[in-house]
């Protein structure tokens, strides 16, 4: 069950990352985001990702633009075309 799960989470989350923040271009040293910036942990939070499991998802997570990995508190990029499903969406989606 819990491998299960992990792997879910991973494909799940995994999909929202689009960009992190060396994909962004700067302007007077500030990144310029191109995509909808979120913190990870947030996006852990709206997957009811467990707290036991966090980190090591995290370790897991890769920016599907540029392949960098990406830790539990950094600012990554969603689609902004794209938005998350809802908790309870995803929660009944787990649960089938």
């Amino acid at each position: 069950m819990k491998k299960n799960l992990f792997r879910s989470l991973l494909g799940d989350v995994g999909s929202e990352i689009v960009s992190c923040l060396n994909c962004q271009p700067y302007e007077d040293g500030e990144p310029v985001w191109m995509d909808h910036p979120t913190c990870l942990d947030d996006l852990f939070d709206s997957y009811l990702v467990p707290d036991w499991m966090r980190r090591r998802l995290a370790a897991s997570l890769r920016c599907r633009n540029c392949n960098n990995q990406v830790t539990q508190y950094d600012i990554v990029g969603t689609d902004l075309t794209q938005p998350c499903a809802s908790s309870v969406e995803k929660q009944r989606r787990r649960a089938a």
